[in-house]
């Protein structure tokens, strides 16, 4: 079975294999796409996807990675390079990357992981109990989000899959307690969009792309 026997699925390969990498940044965004592009094509063997992600992740890698001043439109300032600031929306790189890791490994995939990484363990602002911001603008300085959780916890996690470095695993897990404790509704279980962790308040609604 390959993603041919789901027309839908197999539009939307064509569409994405059809977009130009060179239209593609590392934001938040846009780094959803090689992403998506790597875990399909390592589960359904499909080495057009796998090579479109490697394409993008060694645009990027060529451009080295960054620490850059806060911007308060959260953009990165070119299409290629990975960037780093208190924003958590620009930590995606390491999500591609280690999906290529297995079936895709370039030399430069592991120290731009590490790089990534280190920096999420010590350059995003902390909130109350060590919960991390969002960052940006000032309301998300002062609030986390669900959002915050998949950038910062899962980038985490693939880096401990692919070095080994416990001290990401430690982190991922804190993360995703703490954003538990302050996001999780008691009763249904899902998760609000954003949290005030100083007064407690939170978003008025659980967010269906977060949960």
């Amino acid at each position: 079975m390959s993603l041919a026997d789901f027309p839908p699925l197999a539009r939307f390969r064509r569409r994405l294999l059809d977009l130009p990498i060179e239209e593609l940044d590392s934001n938040w965004e846009d780094v959803l796409l090689p992403y998506g592009a790597a875990l399909a094509g390592a589960a359904w063997n499909d080495p057009e996807l796998t090579a479109w992600a490697r394409r993008w992740a060694d645009r990027q890698l060529a451009a080295g990675v960054q620490v850059i001043p806060q911007r308060e439109d959260c953009a990165v300032p070119a299409k290629s390079g990975f960037f780093l600031n208190e924003y958590c929306g620009i930590w995606g790189g390491p999500l591609v990357l280690a999906a290529l890791a297995e079936s895709s490994p370039q030399s430069g995939d592991r120290d731009a992981i590490v790089t990534i990484c280190d920096y999420v363990l010590t350059g995003g602002t902390r909130l109350d109990g060590g919960i991390l911001a969002h960052g940006g603008w000032p309301d998300a300085r002062r609030t986390a989000w669900v959002d915050t959780l998949f950038y910062s916890a899962s980038v985490l996690a693939v880096g401990y899959r692919v070095t080994g470095n416990v001290a990401y695993a430690d982190e991922a897990m804190k993360q995703c307690l703490l954003h538990a404790r302050y996001l999780r509704d008691e009763t249904t279980g899902c998760f609000f969009h954003d949290v005030d962790p100083a007064t407690g308040r939170r978003s008025p609604s659980l967010w269906s792309r977060g949960n």
